[in-house]
This record gives structure tokens, C-alpha cells and sequence, in this order.
């Protein structure tokens, strides 16, 4: 997964520098470095690369990839996707718990009918 990501972040520095990335190369300067925007969060760079790699980045993280490596970031990255993932499947097994009552009550009520 990781080796994906880099080659994602490689294609988005390429967009945006235009010039050839190699693992060392900074992600900041995806961003122009001569007027760095204020929010980080809402800018089109930040927005690709959420786009591309299917994951939310809020304002904290993106402050924290702004100083990375490509490297550095792939790895935060593949990371915080681990999170939303573990996040996202957790909600869906309590909304399935929370669920399994109402769902029993209902079968038993078609059984009876």
C-alpha cells in the first residue's frame, strides 16, 4: 500500500511542480512556497490528494504532511488511512449491534404472522 501511495503523492508533485519527484523531495512545494496559504485544509493540492487516495485529511494533518518528505508523508498517510478504515468498520459493527435487537424483534414478529 505504501509503495501506492508514493507513486500517487509522485503524480500529484508532478501536477503541481512540475518537475520529476524522487522519495526525498518535499511535499510543500506543491504549494507556492512564496505565498503559503493560511488553511492548508480547503487549498486544490490538499484536495487531490484526498481525491486520489479515497481519505479525509483535516487541518492537523495536513499541517503535519506540509513539512514531509514524499516518504515521509506516504507513511503518515498509508497511517491515517489505517485509522478511517479501523474508524469507519468499528462504527459498522456497533451500528450493526445497536441494530441486532430490532432486527431479532422484527424476524420474531414475521415468524409469529
Amino acid at each position: 500500500m505504501k509503495h501506492d501511495i508514493l507513486n500517487k503523492l509522485y503524480d500529484i508533485y508532478r501536477e503541481y511542480v512540475n518537475s520529476e519527484p524522487n522519495p526525498d523531495s518535499q511535499l510543500c512545494v506543491i504549494w507556492p512556497l512564496d505565498d503559503p496559504p493560511n488553511i492548508l485544509e480547503t487549498t486544490p493540492q490538499l484536495e487531490s490528494i484526498e481525491e486520489i487516495l479515497d481519505i479525509n485529511i483535516y487541518e492537523n494533518d495536513a499541517v503535519e504532511l506540509f513539512d514531509m518528505s514524499l516518504v515521509e508523508a506516504s507513511n503518515y498517510i498509508e497511517n491515517l488511512i489505517n485509522k478511517q478504515q479501523s474508524k469507519k468498520h468499528n462504527q459498522t459493527i456497533k451500528r450493526t449491534q445497536k441494530d441486532a435487537p430490532l432486527m431479532a424483534t422484527l424476524c420474531e414478529s414475521k415468524e409469529l404472522h
